[in-house]
């Protein structure tokens, strides 16, 4: 009987290490989408600030000057957000990923005795 019981034991563990495999492979994918999130918002900004320097350029006013600080402004504003906004999801996804694997930990204690 105590050998049909390790075996039970063992068939639990192999199947949450394959959950956790799964698991590092998803959350690297998360942290990869949030690095290509970041990349798309930083060139989409800086299409949009070319796009407006294009419209002051063109506009028959004198007062660019400002129209183009505003412009910089925006973008290095925008910039600082979505750098906040992906260091915040990147601490709660880190928190996350500790949690789970203190989580891992006490379970495969736990299935150990």
């Amino acid at each position: 009987m105590a050998g049909h019981e390790k075996i039970k034991t063992l068939f639990r563990v192999k199947k949450l290490r394959t959950v956790f495999i799964i698991y590092w492979i998803l959350l690297a994918y998360i942290i990869v989408a949030l690095v290509w999130w970041f990349i798309a918002l930083y060139q989409q900004n800086e299409v949009i600030a070319k796009f407006k320097l294009a419209q002051i350029s063109a506009a028959p006013d004198g007062a660019w000057q400002s129209s183009v600080a505003k412009v910089a402004d925006e973008r290095a504003r925008d910039i600082r957000m979505y750098v906040l906004e992906g260091i915040t999801f990147l601490l709660f996804i880190i928190g996350g990923a500790v949690f789970v694997v203190l989580l891992k930990a006490c379970v495969f204690e736990w299935f150990q005795d």
